[in-house]
């Protein structure tokens, strides 16, 4: 029984110290309304975009990245050979985004830039 006192405290406190959030991931959301829309983005891990933000070229293991607004939906993450698969309003393992997920990824890094400048 006293193994157990101490067994289940380590178990607890790994699996808190070995969680994402707790490796120093970033994860944010940010949601407005506005004329009775929702806008949420939600990401975690390291995210890197191409020039002109229509794509993710480097996404860490473990993070992904959500945007959803006017009834659009994209999100992204790795699969477990380290690529990036979309998937844009339920149309899931996209290797590629499609004219519509570009967009939605375009607005989306627009929307997180417009909240870094209003916070400074």
């Amino acid at each position: 029984m006293k193994k157990l006192q101490i067994l289940i405290p380590a178990i607890c406190l790994w699996v808190t110290v070995s969680s994402c959030h707790h490796l120093g991931h970033h994860v944010s959301i940010v949601r407005s309304e506005s004329g009775g829309s929702t806008m949420r983005i939600a990401y975690a891990g390291r995210i890197v975009f191409n020039k002109d933000t229509s794509a993710i070229s480097f996404l860490s293991p473990g993070g992904y990245f959500e945007y959803s607004a006017n009834g659009g939906k994209l999100s992204a993450k790795c699969d477990a050979h380290g690529k990036v698969v979309y998937e844009v309003n339920d149309d899931e393992n996209l290797s590629a985004l499609n004219p519509q997920g570009k967009l939605l990824l375009v607005e989306a890094v627009n929307e997180i830039e417009k909240t870094r400048r209003n916070r400074r």
